[in-house]
């Protein structure tokens, strides 16, 4: 083998090993998008799905003590409140959108609020109209941010997709390239000039 086939060998082999690098290197981002959607989908919306539920549980529970006019036990009350500062503080370590983060910064002011409203025993006990109506406030952020993260689901379902189809789309070009390379490096290597130049001096 002359040095002239070597080098036509070595660019044939180094074409191939620059189009599986290419394609493996677009691959692996697709495959890290795909991974950050799914780590996000469950890590920041469907934990944070569960902690509003719980919330939204809670809030339901006061609802329903204060429409029965059931008496406010203060340990009870107490416990309900740490319950929901803990639901807080694990919501606190999602990531947010921007609207999420103002809807929830909201939330967590109307909540001291109601916190407050829970320490006034004249109100809870004889006019408990305004406490009703800060439930409802509360509901409707809480309603909001489980919209949210609906919407945020669907938005890295949606990226996920993406990403799989454009490994999907590389993959069949990494496959096509690579065929049409071992064409062109055979058509390289068996090609000789010489042989050509010899044969047409004999002819003459």
């Amino acid at each position: 083998m002359n040095f002239l086939t070597k080098l036509k060998w070595i660019l044939g082999i180094l074409l191939i090993f620059f189009v599986i690098v290419a394609t493996n290197l677009v691959d692996r981002n697709s495959f890290s998008l795909v991974k950050e959607s799914v780590a996000t989908i469950y890590e920041d919306r469907l934990v944070a799905k569960n902690l509003i539920f719980n919330m939204y549980k809670i809030l339901q529970e006061k609802k329903l003590d204060a429409v029965t006019a059931k008496p406010f036990a203060t340990t009870e009350l107490a416990g309900q409140q740490k319950e929901l500062n803990l639901l807080l503080d694990r919501f606190d370590n999602t990531k947010l959108t921007r609207e999420e983060g103002v809807i929830y910064s909201d939330f967590k002011t109307e909540l001291e609020n109601l916190f407050a409203l829970e320490k006034n025993e004249k109100i809870m006990e004889v006019d408990n109209a305004a406490y009703l109506k800060q439930l409802s406030v509360l509901e409707r952020s809480l309603n909001q941010l489980a919209n949210i993260q609906l919407e945020e689901g669907n938005r890295q379902v949606s990226i996920s997709r993406k990403a799989l189809n454009t490994v999907d789309l590389f993959t069949k070009i990494e496959i096509y390239l690579l065929i049409i390379l071992a064409v062109i490096i055979q058509v390289i290597i068996m090609y000789n000039p010489k042989k050509g130049d010899k044969d047409n001096l004999r002819v003459s």
